[in-house]
């Protein structure tokens, strides 16, 4: 309120807590790990304005009067400003166009401001703030002058960054377009009136915005520079806005230009609460203007309603369906937009199962418009359940529209099916979850019967803890749910007992033990992904396993720690030796595999690989991580074992479509018995030994020369199950 009015400062705090739907949804995918850039640009642009647009400080500053205390607080504020920018560019290289902003209109204000004793408080305090970076990049080369472009792979100077686009940035900018769209993106609340809203409306008061302001600019112009008309305060009113402006102006600018035909949406994060603030001025502006005898504070108060009103109906649909008691969950998004946004749920989780749903791999839109031989954006939405991108409450149409699946190339049909699957277990309660089977078992065939439920479980069990655990115990998962997929509803259950108890991991397994005895195959399996190195040697050193198979999954999920050491730090032959003579002899080859899994997922996910990246790249980093830290030669048979088992978990058994001239070139000849052994383990563990769907697969995609190797590593994967498993199919 201080530097525009108190109206625009409450209808901009307003829209900012009680924000369009969709903006709130995003809030967390975008803003999750570039949140501190909005916090520090609206801190600096803060302390600029308080220099130059609070008349006392701004004399003081130009030297028009001489104050101690308002030299002090000048000092404060400026030097403020530079331990903020150079902190936040230390962070953030998103910054630098907040610091952009700052020096044009310091220069603006201050032609000769380098020459001012400010401008060397300012630096210093930059500098200070900017330390972390330098010294890191003295002791490393300098290496933060080269990034990595946006899912390219390429390095790029930071200083040519903006520089490399070409005529691609026309592209960028509908996808600039499609972004806002969605993430200012109202909901039809019919509900509330029964009347239709266009979802678009805050976007085009954005349009409308970023159209007047210009026009605004012309008729100031004239008026100063032709009229004489104009009054001091309405400069200084539209210096502000117009810093504003710029700043959100330069932002999308940036983005159109980031040298990738589709940059990340977290480069917009700095302009999205600026972009409020603008919004907040223009309906202010609406609310007192007057056009002969017409007034416009009608139209002002009907956007300020429908955009609260899509708030409200976000914060009751959640307060409605989230656990209150743990304020995480009060944000976090709901199974629906994990299609979209899976790294809000897996981040942190190498879930060897389900470990696609982590950042790129269910991400279809980046890769969509550059694929034309993937599918039609529409056609995708349809089978999310809606052709407008609604992916919420509609799992029915998704049915419907389950002939479009066809139209997905091979390899993408897994990840599109649990795409669906995630969106059909969103709209699922213990009243709904018995019309799952009816409703789809009759029009959806295997394989892609599979991968559908392997996104209900996941997407089911992303609810209330106490909820889901009551689900189970009263038998309506084991009731409803065919025996053949129940292994993902309790392998995610599993999963979700180790999160709800991580501070108290040995209640979690009495938890898991209450349930009957034949699915403790899957709570561990899930049960494990969420254990951290503490929780591992604390069962370990309680003795607390009570099953061979846990304790397999105890040494698989301590290798798999250590693969994600060995991808950041490496290892070297004498520590080799140190670590496998702290392994019992019979926990090695578990302890092995989990290595080259944790290794194989973490290299998938740092280096951005999606659903269309053939697993052979992925396979070759990983030998090439392993063979320079010096495995002993007699651990090499389960390296390839782990190889062959993530190959057959990343490609749902699918493995012909993968398959090129450079596949087998990654694995030696005397290990290929080795890599189909490992691919048996891993069809066994998706399709939990299901023999029949099992051997149509193998029939389908192994050279005839391995069927019988794989069928062998299936079964040796079976031995691996508690000795009181009697349910596993096929046995």
């Amino acid at each position: 309120s201080r530097y525009f009015n108190r109206q625009v400062a409450l209808i901009a705090s307003a829209l900012y807590v009680m924000a369009p739907f969709r903006y709130i949804i995003w809030y967390e995918p975008n803003f999750g790990g570039h949140s501190d850039s909005v916090l520090f640009s609206l801190a600096a642009l803060f302390c600029f304005y308080e220099v130059f647009f609070n008349s006392a400080l701004r004399d003081e500053y130009f030297g028009r009067i001489n104050s101690k205390k308002g030299k002090y607080k000048l000092f404060l504020l400026i030097s403020g400003l530079g331990l903020i920018s150079g902190f936040e560019t230390y962070v953030c290289y998103t910054f630098l166009a907040t610091t952009f902003i700052i020096f044009l209109f310091w220069f603006f204000f201050d032609p000769l401001f380098f020459r001012k004793r400010y401008f060397y408080i300012y630096t210093f305090a930059f500098l200070i703030g900017f330390s972390p970076w330098l010294i890191y990049n003295f002791e490393n080369n300098f290496i933060g002058f080269i990034l990595p472009r946006y899912n390219s792979g390429e390095d790029v100077p930071l200083l040519q960054l903006f520089f490399k686009k070409g005529g691609t940035w026309p592209i960028t900018l509908s996808f600039l377009k499609i972004i806002l769209i969605r993430v200012f993106s109202l909901e039809h609340f019919y509900r509330f009136s029964g009347v239709f809203v266009p979802k678009d409306i805050f976007f085009n008061i954005m349009r409308v915005v970023f159209i007047s302001t210009p026009l605004t600019l012309v008729v100031f112009f004239i008026k100063k520079v032709l009229r004489k008309s104009v009054e001091k305060s309405s400069v200084r009113n539209l210096q502000k806005e117009l810093i504003i402006f710029i700043f959100v102006s330069l932002i999308l600018i940036l983005y159109c230009l980031f040298p990738v035909i589709r940059p990340g949406t977290h480069y917009l994060t700095p302009a999205y609460p600026f972009i409020i603030i603008l919004i907040g001025i223009f309906i202010s502006k609406l609310w007192h203007l007057r056009i002969s005898f017409m007034r416009f504070r009608g139209v002002a108060m009907l956007l300020l309603t429908i955009i609260f009103l899509s708030g409200f109906y976000y914060y009751n649909e959640t307060w409605n369906q989230k656990n209150l008691e743990e304020i995480e969950d009060t944000f976090h998004i709901k199974g629906y937009s994990l299609c979209f946004f899976p790294w809000c749920f897996r981040s942190e989780c190498y879930d060897y199962l389900t470990f696609d749903l982590k950042i790129v791999s269910l991400f279809f839109v980046g890769d969509m418009y550059e694929r034309e031989d993937v599918i039609l954006r529409d056609q995708f939405f349809k089978i999310l359940g809606n052709s407008n991108g609604e992916e919420r409450h509609n799992w029915h149409s998704i049915i419907k529209n389950y002939d479009l699946i066809h139209s997905v190339r091979p390899g993408a049909q897994p990840y599109a099916m649990m795409g669906a699957g995630i969106t059909v277990g969103d709209g699922l309660s213990k009243k709904t979850i018995q019309t799952v089977a009816s409703q789809i078992s009759p029009l959806v065939s295997k394989p892609h019967l599979y991968w559908l439920y392997e996104g209900v479980a996941v997407s089911y069990c992303n609810r209330m803890y106490k909820d889901i655990l009551n689900d189970f115990k009263q038998g309506y998962i084991e009731k409803y749910i065919p025996h053949d997929f129940i292994h993902y509803f309790y392998t995610s259950l599993g999963r979700r007992i180790a999160e709800g108890n991580k501070n108290d991991i040995l209640k979690g397994l009495k938890v898991l033990h209450s349930f009957p005895s034949k699915y403790h195959t899957y709570l561990y399996n899930g049960f494990k992904t969420m254990l951290d190195e503490g929780h591992v040697d604390l069962l370990l050193e309680k003795n607390e396993p009570s099953s061979n198979y846990l304790m397999k999954n105890l040494w698989f999920r301590k290798g798999e720690l250590i693969g994600n050491v060995i991808y950041n730090q490496g290892m070297n032959p004498t520590r080799w030796s140190n670590v496998i003579k702290s392994i019992p002899d019979e926990r090695v080859s578990s302890y092995m595999l989990g290595v080259v899994n944790g290794l194989f997922t973490y290299t998938a996910g740092e280096n951005h690989y999606g659903m269309y990246t053939p697993p052979w790249i992925i396979a070759e980093k990983v030998k090439e991580v392993l063979t320079r830290s010096g495995v002993p030669e007699e651990f090499h048979s389960f390296i390839y074992e782990g190889i062959g088992f993530c190959i057959s978990l990343r490609t749902h058994g699918l493995l012909n479509t993968y398959n090129g001239e450079e596949s087998f070139d990654v694995i030696p000849s005397k290990h290929i018995n080795d890599f189909y052994i490992g691919y048996g383990f891993g069809l066994s563990e998706r399709y939990d030994g299901d023999n029949i769907f099992i051997s149509e697969l193998v029939s389908d995609n192994i050279p005839v020369d391995f069927q019988d190797t794989v069928i062998q590593g299936v079964h040796s994967w079976l031995s691996y199950m508690i000795a009181n498993d009697t349910n596993k199919k096929g046995m």
